[in-house]
């Protein structure tokens, strides 16, 4: 009987390894992946995004606009001639998050803070989708 103990214990942090995999992979459900779908998340500084460029895949786009400065920014997506599409989030002290999911056909976009003065001192990016 002595030798069944020493297995019961090898087996236990495999058990564990196991039970934690499952955990996660549940607790993922119900999220965009790359199979379902393309996020795009961007950063807004005081009159900055976190990146000048930014591609996804065409098709559905979840965009999510996070606040990490410290006045309210807003992002729109437009075409290379300036016409807005279908997507307007805003955040602030208040909402320092916001998400919503356009369609974005394959081409170039480009994406700006609509605040008064916050594209003009560079609160603007390209956004490729291919």
């Amino acid at each position: 009987m002595s030798r069944s103990r020493p297995a019961r214990s090898a087996l236990l942090p495999g058990a564990a390894l196991l039970l934690a995999t499952a955990i996660a992979g549940a607790c993922g459900q119900g999220r965009p992946d790359a199979a379902d779908g393309a996020t795009l998340t961007v950063i807004a500084t005081d009159v900055a995004f976190d990146s000048p460029t930014y591609t996804v895949a065409a098709g559905a786009v979840e965009v999510t606009l996070v606040q990490e400065g410290l006045i309210p920014h807003t992002l729109v997506i437009g075409d290379e001639d300036g016409n807005e599409l279908d997507l307007a989030l805003a955040v602030n002290d208040g909402r320092p998050e916001a998400t919503a999911t356009i369609d974005i056909e394959a081409g170039g976009y480009l994406i700006w803070c609509t605040i008064p003065g916050h594209r003009a001192l560079g609160q603007e990016a390209i956004l490729t989708a291919s």
